[in-house]
């Protein structure tokens, strides 16, 4: 892509614009120091939240190899394991006009979340995990902690417990003018229509 970003040959992170919304995919391995606190690095960091303080005419999309929310059960590999990185970014979310938007992966079923912060009505993010196509096992709600549940520093995350998918399928998420989306889950084998949210608003 030629409006593709990247600030040097050895960053695997990069961002994007497709029309008027904005991307930036995050890279969660190569620069990864969770004794320090750290998933995305120092510098990785102060490039993604220079980022989020920017407001797009569009939606801006998150692209992260984990989910961004609701939190596993059990702690993994994610988010939960650098929950003061993940409150810095939060915040950053929380001082935008429009909540930005994390696609996530790599959690063997599909599932859609909200952010809030406790002084507002209004999200501060969303989140949108879409199983790996080529999963060969699926999780269950129990795997996640759904509902309402705290995600420290008056955060919590919010679930759609009917929109969860635990079988083999896929997600296409949908813009609606520059503010509002949908998500639908699709089945893998047939494609036939599984769940769907429709206008989520940013």
């Amino acid at each position: 892509r030629r409006d593709l970003v990247r600030h040097r040959d050895d960053d695997y992170w990069y961002t994007f614009q497709h029309g008027v919304h904005r991307f930036f995919v995050l890279d969660m391995r190569t620069v990864r120091d969770v004794d320090n606190g750290t998933i995305l690095g120092m510098r990785q960091r102060k490039e993604f939240l220079e980022w989020l303080s920017v407001e797009g005419e569009g939606i801006s999309f998150v692209v992260t190899s984990k989910p961004f929310s609701p939190d596993r059960t059990e702690v993994g590999d994610g988010w939960e394991v650098c929950l003061s990185e993940r409150s810095l970014i939060l915040e950053a979310c929380k001082a935008r006009k429009s909540p930005p938007v994390f696609l996530g992966g790599d959690a063997h079923c599909s599932i859609l979340s909200s952010i809030y912060h406790k002084d507002s009505e209004k999200p501060v993010a969303h989140s949108v995990v879409s199983s790996g196509i080529r999963s060969y096992f699926y999780r269950t709600p129990e795997s996640f902690k759904m509902g309402r549940a705290p995600l420290g520093n008056d955060f919590h995350c919010q679930t759609y417990d009917d929109k969860f998918v635990s079988t083999k399928n896929f997600a296409i998420v949908s813009t609606q003018g520059n503010k509002t989306f949908s998500v639908s889950f699709y089945s893998r084998d047939k494609g036939e229509l599984l769940s769907c949210m429709k206008g989520l608003t940013c």
